[in-house]
């Protein structure tokens, strides 16, 4: 058994999403994969696809390209408006990750 534990799936260039999800439900060897987002809205496509799918976990999160454009605030409204079973939120510019912990504590 294997666990993918980095991939974009709604985020490769690919003309059948739906088939690659497919290919990864139907692959016997693969337990389980994590879908890293790259943003706010392929983190809300990653959460639907992991909704629907028992084999995906989202991971949600801003790709250091993206980090200058996407306001924290915008992950921190997706992670509490959304009923996850389990959520991991990687944000890769210093002091980003350390707010968004105190707010979610508070």
């Amino acid at each position: 058994m294997a666990i993918d534990s980095h991939m974009h799936i709604n985020s490769i260039v690919s003309k059948n999403i739906e088939k690659e999800i497919l290919d990864i439900n139907n692959n016997s060897t693969l337990k389980n994969v994590i879908n890293v987002s790259l943003n706010s809205e392929t983190a809300k496509e990653s959460i639907i696809i992991s909704n629907s799918n028992a084999k995906f976990y989202s991971a949600i999160g801003i790709h250091p390209l993206y980090v200058e454009n996407q306001s924290i605030d915008d992950l921190y409204d997706i992670a509490l408006n959304e009923k996850l079973e389990t959520i991991t939120i990687s944000l890769l510019q210093e002091g980003l990750l350390i707010k968004m912990l105190k707010n979610l504590l508070k």
